[in-house]
This record gives structure tokens, sequence and C-alpha cells, in this order.
């Protein structure tokens, strides 16, 4: 008859259940940093890609609009997969600015522009 301590503990497992081998924790550690360095670049390498695609829609719409002769700033602003807001900033200077021409535009993934809301007309 086996005593109630022999082979047991307190929580009434046997010994050789508690003493299971884990392997050392260092290996999950690397992979951690592995997978954020990974993720840090993926997400950089996608700010690069957005900014050109931005870059490239507003090409597209002052070449459709035309140049205005006192531009300021283009602003592509991305806000959705494929929806961005385009303001035609002019003006001499920033503290003279102002928004002479704003569109709502769907392009593609390459740039092209889908649909603009109003519609894009040249201008300039």
């Amino acid at each position: 008859m086996k005593k109630w301590g022999s082979g047991l503990t307190g929580n009434r497992f046997p010994d050789s259940l508690l003493r299971i081998k884990r392997p050392p924790a260092t290996h999950l550690l690397e992979d951690a940093v592995t997978n954020a360095e990974q993720q840090e670049q993926h997400e950089r390498m996608g700010v690069h890609e957005r900014e050109a695609l931005c870059a490239l829609i507003g090409e597209r719409i002052l070449h459709i609009l035309g140049e205005p002769s006192n531009l300021c700033r283009l602003h592509v602003r991305p806000l959705w997969k494929d929806h961005y807001r385009v303001n035609v900033v002019v003006g001499a200077d920033v503290t003279c600015a102002k928004i002479a021409n704003s569109y709502f535009v769907r392009a593609d993934g390459e740039g092209n522009i889908i649909r603009a809301c109003p519609g894009i007309t040249k201008q300039y």
C-alpha cells in the first residue's frame, strides 16, 4: 500500500508529470523579434508604395486639370482602400494659400483615375 506522500506531490500529480522538460524560451523571443522586424519592414514598404501612388495620382490630376500658375501644393490624402481626397492649393505662399479645387477620387493600384467627384476638367 502506498503512503499519501510517496510519488505524489501535494497537488496529487505524480512527480514525473511535474518535471516535464520544456524547451528554453529564448527561441520564442527570437521568433517574436524576427516577426516584429519583418512586420516593421513590411509597413515601411507599404508607406513608401502608398506615398509613390499618391504622387502618381497627383501628377495625373494635374495632367487633366492643368497646372495653375500659382500652385502652392497638391495634397493627395488616402482615405480608404482606393479612395483619395485631392486638394489643389494655390497662393503665393502658405500664409495666403487657399484650396482652389477639391476632388474625391477613386483610383486603381497603378494610379489611374477611375472616378472623380466633381468631374475633373481642364481649367488651367
